[in-house]
């Protein structure tokens, strides 16, 4: 695709708010609440056409919001890279980098100025004698991987070379658990025990593998054969506090609903698994 749309695909508009004001323009994607990328598509792909479309953008805004509010826009052949263009000229900006400015362009950077190098892995960057842009670029993405600690480095190396890596590639993967009861340990009491057990051992599974869950599921099978089930959305986490809080919630209504009181089965899963965190970091782009 990055061939085909000879390095134009991506543009990347910083704006402190008000983006209503362009859902319109492109086919978009909210990344913050003050951050936003739109594809690139058709004519739109062509440097003149693209230019004329952030320009409109910016026009828009000021016709829309007023001169108080102004945006930083980057056009590039990846949303990561766009981002990067965006903040080269903030707050009312407007940079291009084209596939074979990659990576010439970066070197003139600071580590700092890449998305997710915070003062934690600029530290680690550091400690490996890497202490520029290009230095960075010169690594391995295994190098990268053993500096960080993590995938991140490694998904690094591929967005700095203006990959486009799908945010959702493990949307719809699920990690679950079952047990099966034994008759002495069928009680209410017992099977919410095995319950918050089953799903304690899946998001410590998915926090192994640097996931998040936005669906959980409740599986319950009765000693008189009836089985009861339930999905529940919540906001992207892996940590215990969350997925518990709203594991026991759907339980108890299940039991209270049905009135049940001897269990035969009890299931557990996290679906919806995807690598997408709250915070703008690597976190954003997955393999």
């Amino acid at each position: 695709m990055l061939e085909e749309a000879k390095g134009l695909n991506w543009l990347y508009f910083d704006l402190n708010s008000y983006f209503a004001t362009i859902e319109q323009q492109v086919d978009h994607q909210v990344r913050s609440i003050d951050e936003g990328a739109g594809r690139l598509t058709g004519k739109y792909q062509q440097e003149e056409e693209a230019i004329y479309l952030a320009k409109a953008i910016k026009q828009a805004i000021r016709q829309n919001v007023g001169d108080y509010i102004t945006c930083s826009i980057g056009i590039a052949p990846s949303m990561y890279i766009a981002k990067i263009a965006a903040e080269m000229q903030k707050p009312d900006g407007l940079s291009i980098i084209k596939a074979e400015d990659i990576p010439t362009k970066l070197f003139t950077l600071s580590l700092r100025d890449i998305p997710g190098i915070g003062h934690r892995i600029l530290k680690k960057l550091n400690s490996a004698n890497i202490d520029t842009i290009e230095k960075l670029y010169s690594c391995s993405s295994g190098q990268l991987q053993t500096i960080w600690g993590s995938v991140y480095g490694k998904k690094c190396w591929y967005l700095l070379r203006g990959f486009e890596l799908s945010e959702y590639a493990v949307k719809n993967r699920v990690i679950g658990h079952s047990s099966i009861l034994a008759p002495e340990m069928r009680s209410v009491r017992t099977a919410r025990d095995i319950a918050v057990e089953l799903m304690m051992k899946a998001s410590k599974r998915i926090r192994e593998k640097e996931l998040y869950s936005t669906s959980i599921g409740l599986y319950l099978r009765t000693t008189d054969k009836l089985i009861y089930k339930s999905y529940t959305k919540i906001s992207a986490s892996n940590g215990n506090s969350t997925i518990l809080k709203q594991l026991l919630i759907v339980l108890e209504r299940l039991i209270a609903q049905h009135k049940v009181d001897s269990f035969h089965q009890v299931a557990i899963s996290l679906s919806g698994l995807t690598d997408k965190p709250r915070q703008l970091t690597f976190d954003d782009w997955v393999l």
